[in-house]
């Protein structure tokens, strides 16, 4: 849905947020949504991300063409790529009591940094 009055929209557990080339992305966990929205045109759209792996999106990360996707709760807990192909696991199945607070990478993009905390 391409929409442009932000303020009409409820951003329910807004979390994991990544600004690159000036675009916005963000996930409504609650929801289920991640919104991307760019900064320049002042123009959003909202996509479920119950279509895939990322069911229960938590921390994003853009890396060129790539968004990156930690997912925590039970269906599945992981860390998700998505591209023009689709979505791909990095690592899928991790155990229910730990969760990923999040991912980055070097300045060269040759390393990529995850945390997990225990949510028990």
């Amino acid at each position: 849905d391409d929409n442009t009055e932000a303020n009409s929209i409820d951003y329910r557990n807004g979390e994991g947020l990544d600004v690159t080339d000036g675009t916005l992305r963000f996930v409504a966990k609650k929801d289920r949504l991640l919104f991307t929205i760019d900064l320049e045109k002042e123009t959003y759209c909202q996509t479920s991300t119950l279509e895939g792996p990322a069911q229960e999106p938590d921390n994003i990360r853009v890396l060129g063409d790539k968004l990156y996707v930690c997912t925590d709760g039970r269906t599945p807990n992981g860390v998700f790529g998505n591209d023009e192909d689709g979505w791909y696991a990095l690592f899928q199945e991790i155990d229910y009591v730990t969760e990923n607070a999040g991912l980055d990478f070097s300045e060269d993009a040759m390393v990529m940094y995850v945390a997990f905390q225990d949510s028990a």
